[in-house]
């Protein structure tokens, strides 16, 4: 009696679960059904604006596509995207330029890939810029680019999906937008500036030659931060006192926090440091090594970033959709243009020349609002303003406006 009673316990237990799953799947159906009707209504209601807007040879649309620095991330200082439609405007009145802003935070190129031709059918853009590729570090080399993009692309025809992840989105951009308004207090504001001020403290120390006090100022900044850098200057100072062996201790610690950062640029930074201490000392072997370890970063990294690239660059060569390809601020345009077998087709547009000249007479924090990325960061509206310019000037000369 009591198994008998004990087994339908279990029965009932496995019926509710049963009940709440198929509820659950239910839901997703009806959800997606409601979806499908209300956007062909919208849809339908929408064509003829769409088509009028659409026709209008006086307006010229571009599409840009980028990650979180492109995207609109609430924080008031415009996005180079709104600065360069402001700017084409402002220069000629034969053409109205349209410039849409596909910039997505935190994606990497497999998740712009999967999207641009939803974005080229819902833009219908003449021309296309991208600045994209500094998050290809999420790629997996275990689950590869075509499994990954496929996966995007059929999850991204279910419309439950696209809500979920468009709720999410608005959510990720409301707390950005609350976080923004109050930035001077925001954490990652406090920690740059914070690690700035004890950046320039310490450097002081180390020109005066107060090694003893730069290392225990130091010590303490280790102890509160995860930035690679002041385990290399700490590095520094061990060697400034003979202290070889710390010197190597610090160095590897470095690309043990490196390797924790989402940005294998640190890694590779600290690689190099350590390649250039065993160089110095005559470490021949162990350099070496080194160098085929960052070869070996390089190549699992940049193989993804390529691929996707030259794809989302054929495609729109197939279109005869003009593709303008942007090399981040103060990067070097010869590693883009390599990505992109220096292909004749497409226009080049390099932020290093007018960045650097600019940081000759201004503050670095003047353009750019963090150094999320070492060598640069997200830009202020200065900084969008000075890229926006840039482009619309190539922009302008392509389409051989004065």
């Amino acid at each position: 009696m009591k198994y008998n009673q004990e087994k339908m316990e279990r029965t009932t237990n496995k019926q509710k679960v049963g009940l709440i799953f198929l509820s659950f799947i239910l839901t997703i159906i009806i959800i997606e059904i409601i979806l499908r009707l209300s956007g062909f209504v919208i849809l339908s209601m929408q064509q003829s604006e769409n088509e009028l807007d659409l026709d209008d040879n006086k307006t010229y649309r571009i599409l840009t596509l980028g990650e979180s620095t492109t995207a609109n991330q609430y924080n008031g200082h415009s996005t180079w995207p709104a600065e360069l439609e402001k700017k084409l405007n402002n220069n000629d009145q034969r053409i109205t330029f349209r410039v849409f802003n596909e910039g997505q935070i935190g994606k990497n190129t497999d998740y712009i890939l999967s999207k641009l031709e939803y974005n080229l059918e819902k833009y219908q853009p003449a021309m296309v810029i991208t600045m994209i590729g500094i998050n290809d570090w999420q790629l997996s080399p275990s689950l590869g680019r075509e499994l990954k993009t496929k996966i995007s692309l059929i999850l991204n025809k279910i419309r439950t999906y696209k809500l979920f992840d468009m709720i999410w989105d608005v959510w990720t951009n409301k707390f950005m937008q609350d976080t923004s308004n109050k930035e001077n207090n925001s954490f990652w504001k406090r920690i740059y500036y914070r690690n700035l001020e004890s950046y320039k403290e310490i450097q002081s120390l180390i020109e005066n030659g107060e090694l003893q006090k730069a290392e225990i100022a130091l010590k303490k900044i280790i102890s509160e931060t995860y930035n690679p850098n002041f385990y290399h200057i700490l590095s520094e100072v061990y060697i400034g006192q003979n202290k070889t062996y710390k010197a190597e201790t610090m160095l590897k610690e470095a690309i043990k926090r490196s390797v924790a950062s989402p940005f294998e640029d640190n890694i590779l930074n600290s690689y190099e440091k350590l390649r250039i201490f065993y160089l110095e000392r005559n470490r021949m072997k162990e350099s070496r090594e080194l160098v085929n370890t960052m070869k070996d970063i390089r190549t699992r990294r940049d193989s993804f970033t390529i691929l996707n690239y030259q794809e989302l660059s054929d495609i729109l060569k197939q279109k005869n959709i003009k593709h303008l390809a942007m090399q981040y601020p103060l990067l070097n345009i010869n590693d883009l243009k390599d990505k992109l077998r220096n292909d004749k087709d497409i226009i080049f547009i390099n932020n290093e020349d007018n960045f650097r000249k600019s940081l000759l007479s201004n503050n670095y924090n003047e353009l750019f609002i963090d150094n999320f990325a070492q060598t640069f960061g997200h830009t202020t509206k200065k900084g969008n303003r000075l890229i926006a310019e840039n482009v619309a000037n190539v922009i302008l000369e392509e389409l051989n406006i004065e």
